[in-house]
């Protein structure tokens, strides 16, 4: 910041000569006068009110460039998101709701290849090695679980949570949705390498 050698005032009076409101402009000095305490005192408050500036000037610009940063962000982290079509099918028909709901992204054998995949980071679960990864035991109880309530990492941008998108295709009938998440888990423990 320059050092500030002299200060400079706008004095408005209201002079004899008929001109209202004209501005006079006056330099102050920069050392303190020992004749004029008035002029000392506009002169402390010119410098005071110019640190204010500045001090507002940059905090303005700080904050604007802080909301440029966090809006290229937030444009920036936009991902694609990979939109699967729900339409209804049997809940008795896992095979039927895997083909519409699942293979997407897990492919429909199970692997992990659908055309969806190559979009999601994280790359979706091979679900065909679901028994082998938990010492040869399906994970009956678990597969439910992730359908109908998610996991860490899922329901947000890589698998949704489809309890409460099955939960939706009967309104009238509360146990559909556990019967659609139940033969799903079954059919899933079809495709299990052995």
């Amino acid at each position: 910041m320059p050092a500030i050698t002299a200060c400079t005032i706008q004095i408005r009076s209201k002079v004899s000569d008929g001109l209202k409101g004209t501005s006079r402009v006056a330099d102050l000095p920069e050392r303190p006068n020992k004749r004029d305490p008035l002029i000392n005192t506009l002169c402390g408050v010119m410098r005071e009110r110019s640190r204010i500036e500045d001090f507002m000037r940059r905090s303005y610009l700080l904050t604007a460039a802080l909301s440029l940063l966090v809006a290229s962000f937030s444009f920036a982290d936009q991902s694609q998101k990979v939109v699967i079509p729900v339409n209804k099918t049997a809940a008795n028909d896992g095979h039927g709701m895997y083909a519409n709901y699942c293979a997407t992204c897990h492919g429909m054998d199970g692997k992990g290849h659908g055309p969806a995949a190559t979009a999601i980071s994280p790359q979706p679960t091979d679900l065909t090695t679901l028994a082998k990864q938990n010492h040869g035991k399906y994970p009956d109880t678990h597969i439910v679980s992730v359908l109908q309530f998610g996991v860490e990492g899922h329901g947000q941008a890589t698998m949704p949570v489809w309890g409460p998108i099955l939960g939706t295709m009967n309104r009238t009938n509360f146990q559909e949705k556990q019967l659609r998440i139940s033969n799903l888990a079954r059919y899933l423990e079809t495709i299990q390498e052995r």
